[in-house]
């Protein structure tokens, strides 16, 4: 069954995400990795950590690029 485990793998790729790693989220937002850390430092993305992993909500993107950004200093 070889058609099936493909078909489940597209299916579970175009399942939406709701939480990326440091990198995908750079890549998502058009950014370096350095960046996404200075974002993260300055408290302008709020990540989920579990265990060692770093973990960016897409609600945090979504907010960023939006620009609804209220972490801005003023």
């Amino acid at each position: 069954m070889v058609g099936k485990s493909l078909v489940e793998e597209k299916a579970r790729e175009e399942v939406e995400r709701q939480g990326y790693n440091v990198a995908e989220a750079a890549r998502i937002i058009g950014i370096g990795r350095t960046t996404m850390h200075k974002l993260l430092n300055q408290g302008r993305l709020r990540p989920i950590k579990i265990g060692s992993r770093t973990i960016i909500p897409r609600s945090e993107i979504d907010r960023l690029l939006n620009g609804t950004d209220d972490t801005r200093a003023a």
